[in-house]
């Protein structure tokens, strides 16, 4: 696993250094990190990877019982289950910035710490016995990865000032394992579900994020700048004051409408119009889940090699493109493959964006609160998960023509990459430029 991450990342191995970004936005106090100089950029970016494999394995392996384990294993409502399902994505919202100003003191600590909380909470869900102790659980979980994850996420930032010929790369390295992990958990997932009850997967994972903790203890400490004064945090009001965060933010929220729109449109469309119903619909999902293994390293080396403005746009367009086209496609006789065709290519297209857009973000970040500035459009997008779904549903009551609530996600998307285009204009302050 290891040597497969080292082949598609290719880095040179720089000596870690404190980076200079644009920080006039704000005043940060800043002090060198200890051994900065001794970091082995290639095996930390290694290292980081193939924990995530390991980690979403165990993710994968609860997505096909996460909706109905609330209903079949503690005969609560469906009312109940949503409330356990949503708790998670509330705790990310309302804990971004915290767990961001956390992980900004220091990476490490902050990835192995929220992991541990994250096993906790997992153990907690597959010991539940009622509906209080499992949103408590739930809600922990949440905590954990606001923690953990704008951990990562500075970590990539640190690694990708340091070789930002490799930036796009890494990012989507790390985004592709996620994705690997998944496809690979989620099987067994079922499995695991059939043979020893639904437990069991909360367990799996639980084993999962345990072991993700022990590699992440082999990581150095990447952080290349931290703030000595502790109310000196990232204001995430003056961040958007400038037109760059929230030309950033606007793209992040819009693109995460394509995602809503797969959770709670596409499976619908997809029964009615795929042979086998739920099945044609789950294999479609599928497929799309291939696409944006596919388009993940195609944005990271789109990154690197042409931008990640240019990269973000057009990705965007193209995205944006296909669910917009999705009532044309159904209006025809047989709407099954261009459908379908449409749903694929719009998840390689945005899992080409997310590099890019991250990317952006890295770049803008003011140094020694990378990790809580890259927050911000992370939270924004999670709370398109509380009101959108909502906004779809209202689209397909009102009468609308077959997939109008999809191609309303789409034309979102076409949106968000000219909030890109508009507020990044590209220079040399804000592009890399590769040689």
């Amino acid at each position: 696993m290891l040597m497969l991450a080292n082949a598609f990342l290719h880095p040179p191995r720089p000596t870690l250094k404190p980076h200079a970004i644009d920080a006039a936005r704000r005043r940060v106090s800043l002090t060198a990190a200890p051994n900065s100089n001794e970091i082995d950029v290639q095996r930390t970016l290694a290292t980081l990877i193939a924990a995530q494999v390991i980690l979403f394995v165990g993710v994968g392996a609860v997505i096909p019982v996460v909706a109905i384990y609330g209903r079949e294993t503690l005969g609560l409502s469906a009312a109940a289950s949503g409330v356990v399902v949503s708790a998670p994505a509330l705790a990310l919202l309302l804990g971004a910035k915290i767990g961001g100003a956390y992980a900004d003191k220091a990476r490490k600590p902050a990835l192995i710490g929220g992991m541990l909380f994250i096993a906790l909470s997992d153990a907690g869900t597959a010991l539940a016995s009622s509906l209080a102790p499992l949103v408590i659980a739930r809600l922990g979980l949440g905590a954990g990865r606001c923690v953990s994850e704008s951990a990562e996420r500075g970590l990539l930032a640190d690694l990708g000032n340091v070789a930002p010929d490799l930036r796009g790369r890494a990012i989507a390295a790390n985004q592709a394992a996620a994705a690997a992990g998944i496809a690979l958990g989620a099987p067994l997932g079922g499995l695991l579900s059939e043979t020893y009850g639904p437990r069991a997967c909360f367990l799996a994972v639980t084993g999962a994020a345990l072991v993700t903790a022990c590699c992440y203890t082999l990581l150095p400490e990447t952080a290349t700048a931290a703030r000595i004064d502790d109310d000196d945090s990232v204001d995430w009001l003056l961040l958007l004051k400038d037109g760059r965060w929230r030309g950033l933010t606007a793209a992040e929220v819009c693109s995460r409408f394509g995602f809503a729109a797969k959770i709670a449109s596409v499976p619908l469309v997809a029964a009615q119009v795929l042979p086998g119903g739920a099945a044609g619909a789950g294999a479609l999902v599928s497929l799309a889940g291939i696409g944006g293994l596919v388009g993940a390293p195609v944005g990271g080396f789109g990154v690197d090699r042409v931008g990640a403005r240019a990269t973000a746009v057009v990705s965007g367009l193209v995205g944006g493109t296909a669910l917009s086209a999705v009532p044309a496609a159904l209006s025809i006789e047989d709407p099954a493959v261009p459908f379908s065709a449409l749903i694929i290519l719009w998840s390689t297209a945005v899992a080409a964006q997310a590099p890019a857009l991250q990317a952006l973000a890295q770049r803008l970040a003011p140094p020694g609160g990378e990790a809580e500035a890259l927050a911000l459009p992370r939270a924004a997008g999670d709370g398109v998960y509380i009101v959108v779904p909502y906004l779809l549903g209202l689209v397909v009551d009102a009468g609308a023509p077959r997939g109008a609530d999809v191609a309303l996600a789409g034309v979102a998307g076409v949106l968000g990459a000219v909030a890109v285009f508009v507020a990044l204009p590209s220079s040399p302050r804000d592009e890399e430029k590769v040689g």
